[in-house]
């Protein structure tokens, strides 16, 4: 088993690094998402974000809530 969870962490490894380095495919689209999305986020929130990819999205949202 032990040998099998170390296959798929090199595995996951492997594609998180390919995930990261892709750009983002319509930057001017991206960005109205991200101004649509912080419209309807309030200082007052709590928010929990999990297995998100890279984490970029929620970096540029945090601030708001």
């Amino acid at each position: 088993m032990a040998l099998e969870a170390n296959s798929d962490v090199r595995m996951w490894n492997k594609e998180s690094e390919k995930y990261s380095n892709k750009p983002i495919a319509d930057p001017e689209a991206y960005a109205r998402t991200i101004a649509r999305t912080r419209e309807f986020l309030r200082p007052d929130f709590r928010v929990v974000e999990l297995s998100c990819g890279t984490g970029g999205t929620a970096a540029q949202l945090f601030g708001h809530v």
